[in-house]
């Protein structure tokens, strides 16, 4: 900007939109759509209020952590925020993260000592945050993300001050130490008309068989939360083997239980299904909670359901629309494939490990609905990777031409016509595609075991899309400027957005892609580029965990930069990473704790984009 009030002429013109750099409209025509002022109408207010504007729009969403190692700064924050009427009214969302203390982690950050252990014993906070909630002039969602009990007086003060406002719960997390503490609490949502999402994960143990009235507590909450839109339940069974007829028999309590009560909830549109290593969770547990025929959205993770429910399920699910499978286990080909094929045409599908179950001509047969596709074979030790060849996505544009979203697996090795065929055809796509995913194999040998890095080529020698020369200090045509963390003692460390690749010659791989998919790119566009199984609970080895990245592809957001990309890297644990640094190289990072990092991320932009017409 530079100009301030001072520099303004004192007659006021009318003010028109080529007067506004593209930023500051932006920020002013989003404050203006919320109503919060009325048009302006000249210069001058412009600048007056544009400071305003800004800290009104970064004040719209609070994040308050309330691990017992911050939550003396999430205090302060919060009574700032209680003395200041403008922060008040600009508030619209409140996020509440956090947890119980690991023991682990509290040997080496010391928890305060005026902190309970839980939130629900922390009468200080609790006042704070009602507060908070109360004196909040116009509130429209409430995350809880903590994993502890949502304390019941924050669910009161939300829904008499805020009965319009979202109430969205997540990593709720339930064991057995909690029942007999924390359980009463957890009914406070039971009925909440505010509650719009709920995230439960249950851990069922041997002793908590004892209580088979409170395993259905998330079923339950989400059969009689009367608004509730979005459900995702979670369930780990690790009770031994001896009491596992005895979890069998605490199920079909549960079954009866839900039965008796008689409530099927109708509001809910979406349905996500975890339960690892639990075969019971079929079709008959879902309707004994849930109105199926008013899902729209059915995603089962890590769940092993039987053919039969996979038989009478597109039956069961008319209003289906959306649907995500994770094939942990290997089944029989003619129920899943009969199952895609008989349902309603879907909008959207997302198949993990799929190919030995579903036909790709099944996927195509949903034609000209289908929006979004997803196709991913998890990289696996000891198997080779089957990747979709040229031909077979053609067939995908030509059948499903009203696409806009896709996923699909590449092999990082594979650095010739077999993958410039395919950024051709996914190219061709009428409309053009808003988004593409690229999961690249990790280079993982059949044994498990690390492949040799293959070199990229040269700049003068890539066959994806040939660059203009740029200068003596830019000879590729393109430069990257780099974003670079810094530790403790004050060391830079720069991280390779690609393992074993020079930034350089990476960002120019990444941006032959990019011009390869995208030769029209629009701001909507995006590119996601995965190394390796970013999902991934858990390494399959050190080496696959060093090389996993995830980049985020987007077009530069400035007018006058339009013809480049800046690339987000991000990482999923630093820890015992190694990094090239100034002067050191294979520098170790052990030395930050993983929370410290764990979330960071590093930008990347090209200062030249020019490419052959």
């Amino acid at each position: 900007m530079g100009s301030t009030v001072s520099d303004i002429p004192s007659v006021a013109r009318q003010l028109t939109l080529n007067d506004l750099q593209p930023e500051l409209l932006a920020h002013v025509l989003d404050f203006v759509v919320h109503g919060s002022l009325r048009p302006f109408p000249n210069l001058n207010l412009v600048s007056h209020y544009f400071n305003d504007v800004a800290n009104g729009l970064l004040q719209r969403r609070m994040l308050l952590d309330l691990d017992p190692t911050k939550i003396k700064s999430a205090r302060t924050k919060i009574n700032k925020t209680l003395c200041d009427g403008k922060v008040l009214s600009s508030i619209r969302s409140i996020k509440i993260q956090g947890g119980a203390v690991i023991p682990e982690y509290a040997k080496v950050v010391p928890v305060c000592n005026d902190v309970p252990m839980r939130i629900q014993d922390d009468t200080v906070t609790l006042q704070l945050l009602a507060d908070l909630i109360a004196k909040a002039h116009r509130l429209e969602n409430f995350e809880w993300c903590h994993g502890q009990s949502l304390p019941p007086v924050l669910v009161r003060n939300l829904e008499k001050h805020h009965p319009k406002a979202k109430l969205k719960v997540f990593g709720w997390k339930r064991s057995p130490v909690d029942w007999n503490v924390v359980v009463n609490n957890d009914f406070c949502i039971l009925k909440s008309p505010n509650l719009t999402e709920l995230s439960v994960r249950t851990s069922y143990h041997a002793p908590v068989l004892l209580w088979p009235e409170f395993q259905n507590l998330g079923p339950r909450i989400v059969a009689e939360a009367p608004n509730i839109k979005h459900a995702t339940i979670s369930v780990s069974v690790t009770t031994p083997s001896q009491a596992r007829s005895d979890f069998q028999k605490a199920s079909e309590q549960e079954h009866q239980y839900l039965d008796k009560i008689g409530v099927r909830n109708k509001s809910l549109c979406s349905l996500t299904i975890d339960s690892k290593n639990w075969t019971v969770s079929d079709l008959d547990w879902a309707k004994s909670f849930v109105d199926l025929s008013h899902i729209k959205t059915l995603k089962l993770m890590g769940c092993v359901p039987s053919n039969e429910f996979f038989k009478v399920a597109a039956a069961e699910l008319p209003s289906l629309e959306n649907f995500s499978f994770n094939f942990t286990a290997r089944y029989e080909s003619s129920p899943q494939d009969a199952f895609l094929r008989d349902c309603n045409r879907l909008q959207s599908i997302s198949l993990w490990s799929w190919r030995q179950s579903i036909s790709l001509h099944t996927i195509m047969g949903h034609g000209s609905r289908l929006r979004k596709l997803e196709l991913h074979e998890r990289e696996e030790q000891n198997t080779i990777r089957q990747v979709l060849s040229a031909r077979e996505v053609e067939e995908l544009r030509l059948s499903c031409p009203h696409l806009s979203d896709v996923t699909i697996d590449m092999n990082m090795n594979e650095f010739d016509d077999s993958n410039l065929a395919i950024y051709q055809e996914l190219s061709k796509f009428q409309p053009p595609l808003k988004r593409v995913q690229i999961y690249f194999d990790s280079l993982l040998g059949s044994d498990g075991t690390e492949q040799a890095i293959v070199p990229l080529r040269e700049a003068g020698e890539m066959a994806i899309l040939p660059f203009i020369p740029g200068d003596e200090g830019d000879p590729g045509g393109i430069r990257s400027s780099y974003m670079h963390g810094q530790n403790e003692a004050g060391n830079h460390f720069q991280l390779g957005m690609i393992d074993g690749f020079g930034n350089d010659e990476a960002l120019l791989f990444i941006y032959s892609i990019w011009q390869s998919i995208f030769a029209s790119p629009s701001p909507s566009s995006q590119l996601d580029i995965k190394f390796g199984e970013w999902e991934r609970k858990g390494y399959i080895s050190d080496s696959e965990s060093r090389r996993r990245r995830f980049l985020k592809v987007r077009q530069a957001e400035r007018d006058d930069e339009k013809d480049k990309i800046t690339v987000e890297v991000r990482l999923p644990n630093l820890a015992n990473m190694k990094v090239d640094t100034y002067g050191k190289p294979n520098w170790s990072i052990d030395s930050f704790a993983p929370w410290d990092l764990e979330h960071a991320t590093f930008e990347y932009k090209t200062s030249s984009g020019r490419a052959a017409a």
